[in-house]
Protein backbone atom coordinates (compact mmCIF):
# COMPACT_ATOMS: atom_id res chain seq x y z
CA UNK A 1 0.00 0.00 0.00
CA UNK A 2 2.81 2.41 0.86
CA UNK A 3 4.71 1.48 -2.28
CA UNK A 4 1.62 2.14 -4.38
CA UNK A 5 1.13 5.61 -2.88
CA UNK A 6 4.78 6.59 -3.43
CA UNK A 7 4.72 5.34 -7.01
CA UNK A 8 1.43 7.14 -7.75
CA UNK A 9 2.91 10.47 -6.55
CA UNK A 10 5.92 10.05 -8.84
CA UNK A 11 4.47 8.31 -11.88
CA UNK A 12 0.73 7.54 -11.79
CA UNK A 13 0.89 5.37 -14.92
CA UNK A 14 2.84 2.68 -13.09
CA UNK A 15 0.26 2.21 -10.36
CA UNK A 16 -1.83 -0.12 -12.49
CA UNK A 17 1.13 -2.53 -12.88
CA UNK A 18 1.91 -2.74 -9.13
CA UNK A 19 -0.23 -5.10 -7.05
CA UNK A 20 -2.12 -3.54 -4.20
CA UNK A 21 -1.84 -5.07 -0.72
CA UNK A 22 -4.31 -4.66 2.09
CA UNK A 23 -2.96 -3.56 5.42
CA UNK A 24 -2.35 -6.57 7.75
CA UNK A 25 -3.49 -5.80 11.30
CA UNK A 26 -0.83 -5.91 14.02
CA UNK A 27 -2.87 -8.48 15.95
CA UNK A 28 -2.54 -10.96 13.09
CA UNK A 29 1.22 -10.39 12.96
CA UNK A 30 1.48 -11.05 16.70
CA UNK A 31 -0.73 -14.15 16.57
CA UNK A 32 1.13 -15.53 13.58
CA UNK A 33 4.46 -14.85 15.24
CA UNK A 34 3.44 -16.66 18.39
CA UNK A 35 2.10 -19.58 16.35
CA UNK A 36 5.35 -19.81 14.38
CA UNK A 37 7.38 -19.58 17.59
CA UNK A 38 5.23 -22.26 19.24
CA UNK A 39 5.57 -24.67 16.32
CA UNK A 40 9.31 -24.04 16.19
CA UNK A 41 9.71 -24.75 19.88
CA UNK A 42 7.58 -27.90 19.53
CA UNK A 43 9.63 -29.06 16.55
CA UNK A 44 12.97 -28.57 18.28
CA UNK A 45 11.64 -30.08 21.52
CA UNK A 46 10.47 -33.23 19.74
CA UNK A 47 13.77 -33.52 17.89
CA UNK A 48 15.66 -33.06 21.15
CA UNK A 49 13.51 -35.65 22.92
CA UNK A 50 14.04 -38.16 20.09
CA UNK A 51 17.81 -37.63 20.22
CA UNK A 52 17.80 -38.01 24.00
CA UNK A 53 15.79 -41.23 23.80
CA UNK A 54 18.23 -42.60 21.22
CA UNK A 55 21.14 -41.86 23.53
CA UNK A 56 19.32 -43.42 26.47
CA UNK A 57 18.56 -46.51 24.41
CA UNK A 58 22.19 -46.83 23.35
CA UNK A 59 23.32 -46.38 26.96
CA UNK A 60 20.78 -48.98 28.17
CA UNK A 61 21.89 -51.46 25.51
CA UNK A 62 25.53 -50.91 26.41
CA UNK A 63 24.79 -51.37 30.13
CA UNK A 64 22.72 -54.47 29.34
CA UNK A 65 25.62 -56.01 27.42
CA UNK A 66 28.03 -55.10 30.21
CA UNK A 67 25.73 -56.57 32.86
CA UNK A 68 25.29 -59.74 30.81
CA UNK A 69 29.06 -60.10 30.55
CA UNK A 70 29.47 -59.60 34.30
CA UNK A 71 26.75 -62.13 35.09
CA UNK A 72 28.21 -64.72 32.74
CA UNK A 73 31.63 -64.20 34.31
CA UNK A 74 30.18 -64.72 37.78
CA UNK A 75 28.16 -67.71 36.64
CA UNK A 76 31.20 -69.29 34.97
CA UNK A 77 33.06 -69.22 38.32
CA UNK A 78 30.62 -71.71 39.79
CA UNK A 79 31.01 -74.58 37.33
CA UNK A 80 34.79 -75.16 37.74
CA UNK A 81 34.37 -74.93 41.52
CA UNK A 82 31.63 -77.57 41.50
CA UNK A 83 33.48 -79.71 38.95
CA UNK A 84 36.67 -79.70 41.02
CA UNK A 85 34.82 -80.88 44.15
CA UNK A 86 32.90 -83.56 42.25
CA UNK A 87 36.00 -84.95 40.56
CA UNK A 88 37.63 -85.15 43.98
CA UNK A 89 34.63 -87.14 45.15
CA UNK A 90 34.86 -89.53 42.20
CA UNK A 91 38.57 -89.98 42.86
CA UNK A 92 37.84 -90.81 46.48
CA UNK A 93 35.30 -93.45 45.45
CA UNK A 94 37.79 -95.06 43.08
CA UNK A 95 40.48 -95.14 45.79
CA UNK A 96 37.99 -96.74 48.18
CA UNK A 97 37.19 -99.41 45.57
CA UNK A 98 33.59 -98.27 45.15
CA UNK A 99 33.70 -98.48 41.37
CA UNK A 100 29.97 -98.85 40.78
CA UNK A 101 29.34 -95.74 42.86
CA UNK A 102 32.05 -93.88 40.93
CA UNK A 103 30.45 -94.84 37.60
CA UNK A 104 27.03 -93.74 38.84
CA UNK A 105 28.52 -90.45 40.06
CA UNK A 106 30.13 -89.82 36.66
CA UNK A 107 26.75 -90.40 35.01
CA UNK A 108 25.09 -87.87 37.33
CA UNK A 109 27.91 -85.41 36.71
CA UNK A 110 27.40 -85.81 32.96
CA UNK A 111 23.70 -85.01 33.35
CA UNK A 112 24.53 -81.95 35.46
CA UNK A 113 27.07 -80.58 32.97
CA UNK A 114 24.77 -81.22 30.00
CA UNK A 115 21.98 -79.26 31.63
CA UNK A 116 24.47 -76.60 32.67
CA UNK A 117 25.60 -76.12 29.07
CA UNK A 118 22.00 -75.74 27.95
CA UNK A 119 21.56 -72.79 30.31
CA UNK A 120 25.07 -71.31 30.16
CA UNK A 121 23.91 -68.20 28.25
CA UNK A 122 20.74 -67.73 30.30
CA UNK A 123 21.06 -65.35 33.27
CA UNK A 124 17.70 -66.39 34.75
CA UNK A 125 15.75 -69.65 34.69
CA UNK A 126 12.52 -70.89 36.31
CA UNK A 127 12.69 -72.36 39.79
CA UNK A 128 11.69 -75.71 38.30
CA UNK A 129 14.90 -75.74 36.22
CA UNK A 130 17.01 -74.56 39.16
CA UNK A 131 15.69 -77.48 41.19
CA UNK A 132 16.95 -79.85 38.48
CA UNK A 133 20.45 -78.53 39.23
CA UNK A 134 19.86 -79.03 42.96
CA UNK A 135 18.59 -82.57 42.49
CA UNK A 136 21.55 -83.53 40.31
CA UNK A 137 24.00 -82.11 42.83
CA UNK A 138 22.37 -83.77 45.85
CA UNK A 139 22.11 -87.11 44.03
CA UNK A 140 25.85 -86.91 43.32
CA UNK A 141 26.62 -86.23 46.98
CA UNK A 142 24.20 -88.91 48.12
CA UNK A 143 26.06 -91.50 46.04
CA UNK A 144 29.32 -90.54 47.75
CA UNK A 145 28.18 -90.11 51.34
CA UNK A 146 25.16 -92.40 51.56
CA UNK A 147 23.19 -92.22 54.80
CA UNK A 148 25.38 -89.45 56.18
CA UNK A 149 23.48 -87.00 53.98
CA UNK A 150 19.74 -86.53 53.90
CA UNK A 151 17.86 -83.73 52.20
CA UNK A 152 14.36 -82.38 51.74
CA UNK A 153 13.02 -80.23 48.91
CA UNK A 154 9.94 -78.16 49.74
CA UNK A 155 8.89 -76.12 46.70
CA UNK A 156 5.44 -74.54 46.44
CA UNK A 157 3.76 -75.30 43.08
CA UNK A 158 3.14 -71.60 42.41
CA UNK A 159 6.87 -70.91 42.78
CA UNK A 160 7.97 -73.34 40.05
CA UNK A 161 7.51 -70.80 37.25
CA UNK A 162 9.22 -67.94 39.12
CA UNK A 163 12.53 -66.76 37.67
CA UNK A 164 15.80 -66.98 39.63
CA UNK A 165 19.42 -66.38 38.60
CA UNK A 166 20.86 -69.51 37.02
CA UNK A 167 22.71 -71.66 39.58
CA UNK A 168 21.55 -69.41 42.41
CA UNK A 169 20.87 -72.17 44.92
CA UNK A 170 23.44 -74.79 43.92
CA UNK A 171 26.52 -73.10 45.44
CA UNK A 172 24.60 -72.32 48.63
CA UNK A 173 23.43 -75.92 48.95
CA UNK A 174 27.00 -77.02 48.24
CA UNK A 175 28.20 -74.80 51.09
CA UNK A 176 25.63 -76.31 53.43
CA UNK A 177 26.70 -79.84 52.49
CA UNK A 178 30.46 -79.29 52.45
CA UNK A 179 30.80 -77.05 55.49
CA UNK A 180 27.74 -77.80 57.58
CA UNK A 181 27.15 -81.55 57.19
CA UNK A 182 29.96 -83.66 55.78
CA UNK A 183 32.82 -82.66 58.12
CA UNK A 184 30.90 -84.42 60.93
CA UNK A 185 30.94 -88.17 61.29
CA UNK A 186 27.23 -88.44 61.96
CA UNK A 187 26.38 -86.26 58.94
CA UNK A 188 23.14 -84.32 58.84
CA UNK A 189 20.39 -82.94 56.66
CA UNK A 190 19.80 -80.01 54.32
CA UNK A 191 16.39 -78.47 53.65
CA UNK A 192 15.59 -76.27 50.65
CA UNK A 193 12.35 -74.30 50.76
CA UNK A 194 10.95 -72.09 48.01
CA UNK A 195 7.62 -70.29 48.20
CA UNK A 196 5.94 -67.03 47.27
CA UNK A 197 4.51 -64.27 49.42
CA UNK A 198 2.50 -61.58 47.62
CA UNK A 199 5.07 -59.96 45.30
CA UNK A 200 8.11 -61.74 46.73
CA UNK A 201 9.86 -65.01 46.00
CA UNK A 202 11.40 -66.47 49.15
CA UNK A 203 14.15 -69.09 49.15
CA UNK A 204 15.69 -70.74 52.19
CA UNK A 205 18.60 -73.18 52.57
CA UNK A 206 19.02 -74.65 56.05
CA UNK A 207 21.34 -77.27 57.49
CA UNK A 208 21.47 -78.83 60.95
CA UNK A 209 25.25 -78.74 61.34
CA UNK A 210 27.13 -77.00 64.16
CA UNK A 211 26.53 -73.57 62.68
CA UNK A 212 28.44 -70.70 64.27
CA UNK A 213 29.69 -72.58 67.29
CA UNK A 214 33.18 -73.10 65.89
CA UNK A 215 33.66 -69.76 64.13
CA UNK A 216 32.09 -66.28 63.96
CA UNK A 217 31.03 -67.01 60.37
CA UNK A 218 31.08 -70.27 58.41
CA UNK A 219 33.62 -70.48 55.55
CA UNK A 220 31.25 -69.83 52.66
CA UNK A 221 34.00 -68.75 50.27
CA UNK A 222 33.12 -68.11 46.64
CA UNK A 223 29.54 -69.37 46.91
CA UNK A 224 28.07 -66.65 49.11
CA UNK A 225 30.10 -63.74 47.72
CA UNK A 226 29.28 -64.78 44.15
CA UNK A 227 25.59 -65.02 44.99
CA UNK A 228 25.56 -61.59 46.64
CA UNK A 229 27.21 -59.97 43.62
CA UNK A 230 24.83 -61.59 41.15
CA UNK A 231 21.79 -60.53 43.16
CA UNK A 232 23.11 -56.97 43.25
CA UNK A 233 23.65 -56.97 39.48
CA UNK A 234 20.16 -58.25 38.70
CA UNK A 235 17.99 -56.69 41.40
CA UNK A 236 19.92 -54.03 43.30
CA UNK A 237 18.14 -53.03 46.51
CA UNK A 238 15.11 -55.16 45.61
CA UNK A 239 16.87 -58.36 46.68
CA UNK A 240 17.80 -59.48 50.19
CA UNK A 241 20.32 -62.10 51.30
CA UNK A 242 20.50 -62.94 55.01
CA UNK A 243 22.77 -65.46 56.75
CA UNK A 244 21.79 -66.48 60.26
CA UNK A 245 21.59 -69.21 62.84
CA UNK A 246 19.08 -72.03 62.67
CA UNK A 247 16.40 -72.39 65.32
CA UNK A 248 18.35 -75.20 67.05
CA UNK A 249 21.66 -75.43 65.22
CA UNK A 250 23.13 -75.02 61.77
CA UNK A 251 23.07 -72.12 59.34
CA UNK A 252 20.18 -70.59 57.46
CA UNK A 253 20.59 -68.63 54.22
CA UNK A 254 17.46 -66.69 53.25
CA UNK A 255 16.95 -64.91 49.93
CA UNK A 256 14.10 -62.66 48.88
CA UNK A 257 13.61 -61.59 45.26
CA UNK A 258 10.97 -59.68 43.31
CA UNK A 259 8.45 -62.23 42.06
CA UNK A 260 8.78 -62.56 38.28
CA UNK A 261 7.05 -65.53 36.66
CA UNK A 262 7.12 -67.07 33.21
CA UNK A 263 3.72 -67.11 31.56
CA UNK A 264 3.23 -69.60 28.76
CA UNK A 265 1.77 -68.17 25.56
CA UNK A 266 1.30 -70.75 22.83
CA UNK A 267 4.68 -71.82 21.49
CA UNK A 268 6.52 -69.07 23.38
CA UNK A 269 6.66 -67.61 26.84
CA UNK A 270 7.12 -64.29 28.53
CA UNK A 271 8.23 -63.02 31.89
CA UNK A 272 5.80 -61.05 34.01
CA UNK A 273 6.62 -59.23 37.22
CA UNK A 274 3.99 -59.47 39.90
CA UNK A 275 3.14 -56.01 41.18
Amino acid sequence: MVISQITYSVRPSLVNSIPSYAVIPLKIWINSGFALLGWSLLYFSINGWISLERERRRAAEAEGLAQSARLQALQSQLQPHFLFNTLNGISALVVDGRHDAAISMISRLSDFLRFSLQTSDTPQIPVASEMVFIRHYLDIQKIRFGDRLTFRLDVAPEALSALVPTLLLQPLVENAVQHGILPHREGGSVTIKVHTDARTLKLRIEDDGPGFRTSPMPPFGVGLSNTARRLDELYGDQAKLIVGRGAVSGVVVSIELPLVVVREQGAGSRAQEIG
